[in-house]
């Protein structure tokens, strides 16, 4: 019974060493194979009088006992990695013991952004286009997009049509109809 507990604590120990990478994302998978080779011994050979049918009903425990050991580890692997206080911010270089504060990696001072130190004041920038004109611009594409749908289908028809009033493109797109 205390080689069950050991055996899902080493799996659950090597997901929280290995957080965020590809090795705490294997362990969980390769931890399954003697968890299966275990119970299928012991369900085929083990104990058994000759005779005597399997226990297959040990089946139902360890697949929850794998099931346990799998969903902790995959829960711990996907916990982001903390960082100490004597890291970079930037780049997470270990500052531990150096005499200055500005990073020997990437040149930054302690405790400065990535985009520079923030304003206490600082607001964000309302958007540039309104909910208003997001919709005229919706709209201006739909009928542009039905305009080349009609030059379309009277160019295929053979019957002779009013002259389509054509459009002008350019570097940034279509242009509003010219007659």
């Amino acid at each position: 019974m205390v080689f069950l507990l050991a055996y899902a604590v080493l799996i659950w120990f090597i997901a929280v060493r290995f957080r965020r990478s590809w090795p705490a994302f294997v362990a969980p998978v390769v931890s399954l194979i003697p968890i299966f080779i275990l119970t299928w011994m012991s369900v085929e050979h083990w104990g058994r009088e000759p005779g005597e049918p399997p226990a297959t009903w040990i089946y139902i425990p360890a697949g929850a006992y794998a099931a346990l050991i799998v969903f902790v580890s995959y829960f711990i692997a996907c916990i982001p990695r903390t960082r100490n206080e004597s890291t970079c911010d930037f780049c997470a270089y270990d500052l531990a013991g150096l005499p200055t504060e500005r990073c020997p990696e990437c040149g930054r001072i302690a405790g400065q952004h990535r985009l520079g130190p923030i304003p206490a004041n600082y607001q964000p920038p309302p958007s540039e286009i309104s909910l208003a004109g997001q919709l005229m611009l919706a709209r201006d594409v739909r009928d542009r997009r039905s305009l080349d749908s009609t030059n379309d289908s009277a160019a295929t028809s053979s019957a002779p049509t009013t002259a389509a009033p054509t459009t002008k493109k350019t570097k940034r797109g279509w242009l509003s109809p010219i007659d």
